[in-house]
């Protein structure tokens, strides 16, 4: 499925005017919020330098597995999405309904935003989400972790 996105540039900052979604168009308006329905839309959207992780609601994505990890060879295969340094605005991100955070962050050194309120119940995978974040120095002792199994 291809996604196209049309931006036009304004004094208050980047507007989505619509947005191309495998033939079909959908007007948007400032500011644009884009709910993606599984990982795959995510992945499109984290991929478009232009949209700010603000403008992305995840309340529907049940996978985030290796969505910001930076190793090399995964990177090659297509299995990490996407390089970003800035990720302000992930904290408000719904993950209620997420399963796997498998290697989330994996690698990425430029991450340390505050998560202390994302609803984790859900998940059962957690391997490796923060391993070689060497940047993330977050609380997240109040996560309820009991469905994790990894």
């Amino acid at each position: 499925m291809s996604v196209h996105y049309y931006f036009s540039l304004v004094s208050s900052g980047l507007k989505c005017l619509s947005l191309l979604v495998g033939g079909a168009s959908f007007l948007l308006g400032t500011p644009a919020i884009f709910t993606p329905k599984d990982k795959a839309s995510l992945q499109a959207l984290l991929q478009n330098p232009h949209i700010s992780l603000q403008q992305i609601d995840t309340k529907h994505v049940k996978d985030m597995s290796y969505l910001f990890c930076l190793q090399e060879p995964l990177h090659k295969k297509g299995i990490c999405t996407a390089y970003r340094e800035d990720f302000k605005g992930i904290g408000k991100w719904d993950v209620s309904h997420v399963e796997n955070m498998e290697g989330m962050f994996m690698n990425q050194v430029h991450f340390n935003e505050p998560l202390r309120k994302w609803n984790t119940l859900r998940v059962k995978n957690f391997s490796y989400m923060f391993a070689n974040a060497t940047s993330f120095n977050q609380p997240i002792n109040n996560w309820n972790t009991s469905s994790g199994v990894d």
